[in-house]
């Protein structure tokens, strides 16, 4: 199998890497777990800052575990590929292949790793990650799949500094045996050069036709159209966080919600079913199969009463409903809320984003958030949290403050137990980076205080610690420093301590010990003096005296 496999992956690889080419330094593993088999794919999925290179591209088509993932959005926010992934396994995928050529969409379908499809979108050249995400929706919506999908890519259409952006699993991961191939439009599996021979059909040189057509269909109203009953992304939120069922105290309030739902998509509705069903019917269903206990029959008819009257107005903002709120998702569906009402509905879930762990030891977890650099201008910031900052209030809102970001009201006026509810949803789907076998804490706090011996000035005469600065002991290769210097620089660069967690970390990872001593000043006096001191050999780092290197950097110990 080697034989016959390795020459075409090694003559086929550079022409795949430039169909899928995105952000480079970075690169998305999946390791399936195979416990798991059949159905939906599991295992674990990790972000690697690291280069991607030409062995890791050829390991994937030739079947090496893991898989790679691929970002596609470059440093300049430009992206060469786009892609819907529709992850339900009850749709006709035949009958969207057909569609997708009877539109004549310049589409390719690949089976994805869980069974279901990955639908690409190719341009011959890197173009502005906005227009490629604009039309990618357009085509959602042209299919009618726009509430079945499960996201679309590129995700982000700005490269955050310091960020990676989402990544797509590659197809033809095992190029030979496995199941992520493009389709044929006879449903077959299309060989590696057979998909190359339809990238070539179907590329396109830039997407200005698409985007002229979509600025001129802007300008009518909107068909809606649903294909059948479906749940808004704030039920399916709250159902996720309370075992599969909505909970007493909200039930009336989703009920109604659902039920402006069901109103909104009626018609259609009632002709994709072939029978006529009410909203009234449907709410029956939903309060029947939903609730931890079903409502009683009463309630059902008072709403249903509001409905009949045209009070169709989704209750988005009522306290119930607004913590499991998702607007993005939410305004996606051709029955769900407007754009004028969606411009109305800041949430928790648009301020914050996603939540990501870097599995450091003990683990952090970090998210982007937008801070003012100027009075006119914001940037993006990686803000990193511990475990007890992410579930008290209290510590996650100083630490956003910390750092110069200032939420809008929604998020300060959640009470302590809804807030708690919202993050454990981010948890839920938090995302995960590799870490190092460098990246635990105690390699950030070495970091830390090289930064810090960088930034004060070093003095080899004892009697400048008096004034401030850090003072080396050749003779013993010591160096001392004061308390309170330490903790003023930590201060400045936003990552502040208390004093015990300080010292505690001064005496276990540098192996520092407090020094109840004395100094002699310039002027002969003895005053008392405490600091801490800690031996060179326990950490590299540079002392610097009036610019000059005086003791050179130590390279660290080998395991």
């Amino acid at each position: 199998m080697k034989a016959r496999v390795e020459a075409p992956i090694k003559n086929m690889v550079e022409n795949f890497i430039k169909i899928f080419e995105g952000y480079n330094l970075a690169r998305g593993t999946f390791t399936r777990d195979k416990s798991k088999l059949p159905g939906k794919a599991e295992g674990k999925s990790l972000v690697h800052r690291e280069e991607v290179t030409k062995p890791m591209w050829e390991n994937h088509l030739k079947g090496i575990e893991p898989s790679l993932g691929i970002m596609p959005v470059n440093e300049n926010s430009e992206a060469q590929w786009g892609c819907i992934d529709v992850d339900d396994f009850n749709l006709d995928y035949e009958g969207i292949l057909q569609n997708i050529r009877k539109l004549e969409l310049p589409l390719i379908m690949v089976r994805s790793k869980s069974g279901c499809a990955h639908i690409f979108l190719f341009i011959k050249k890197f173009i502005p990650a906005e227009e490629i995400k604009f039309v990618m929706n357009a085509f959602a919506a042209q299919l009618g799949i726009a509430d079945k999908l499960d996201r679309i890519y590129p995700m982000q259409t700005e490269f955050l500094q310091g960020g990676t952006g989402s990544w797509l699993n590659m197809p033809y991961f095992n190029l030979e045996e496995g199941g992520r191939y493009a389709y044929k439009d006879n449903m077959d599996a299309a060989t590696l050069d057979e998909f190359f021979g339809m990238y070539e059909k179907y590329v396109q040189e830039d997407l200005d036709k698409y985007l002229r057509v979509k600025t001129q269909e802007k300008e009518k109203p909107k068909e809606k159209k649903i294909k059948k009953p479906c749940e808004l992304p704030c039920i399916k939120n709250c159902k996720a966080a309370n075992n599969g069922k909505i909970p007493k105290g909200s039930r009336n309030e989703f009920l109604f919600h659902q039920g402006v739902y069901y109103s909104k998509a009626h018609e259609d509705i009632s002709k994709t079913e072939g029978t006529v069903k009410t909203p009234e019917t449907l709410l029956r269903e939903f309060n029947s199969n939903s609730m931890v206990e079903p409502l009683e029959e009463k309630e059902i008819i008072k709403i249903g009463e509001s409905l009949e009257k045209l009070e169709y107005k989704y209750k988005c903002k009522s306290p119930q409903i607004k913590k499991y709120c998702d607007v993005s998702k939410c305004k996606t569906n051709p029955a769900g809320i407007t754009p004028d009402e969606a411009k109305e509905l800041i949430t928790a879930h648009d301020i914050l984003g996603s939540i990501n762990e870097y599995g450091s030891v003990p683990p952090k977890f970090f998210m982007y958030v937008q801070v003012k650099e100027t009075t006119n201008t914001l940037k993006h910031v990686r803000v990193e949290f511990t475990g007890s900052e992410l579930k008290n209030k209290t510590l996650f809102m100083k630490k956003l403050h910390d750092w110069g970001h200032f939420p809008p009201k929604v998020l300060d006026q959640m009470k302590p137990n809804d807030f708690a509810d919202f993050i454990d949803g981010l948890l839920e789907r938090r995302g995960f980076e590799e870490a190092s076998e460098e990246a635990n804490i105690d390699f950030d706090f070495k970091v830390l205080m090289r930064d810090f011996l960088e930034k004060t000035t070093v003095s080899l005469d004892k009697a400048d610690i008096l004034d401030g600065a850090c003072f080396y002991d050749e003779k013993k290769g010591m160096m001392h420093f004061k308390l309170s210097k330490l903790q003023q620089y930590l201060q400045a660069a936003r990552q502040p301590m208390p004093t015990k967690e300080l010292t505690f970390k001064i005496n276990k990872i540098l192996y520092g010990k407090k020094d109840n001593g004395s100094v002699v000043n310039r002027m002969g006096q003895k005053k008392s003096c405490t600091t801490w001191k800690y031996p060179e050999k326990s950490e590299n780092f540079v002392v610097t005296l009036n610019g000059q290197e005086a003791v050179e950097e130590i390279e660290h110990e080998k395991n």
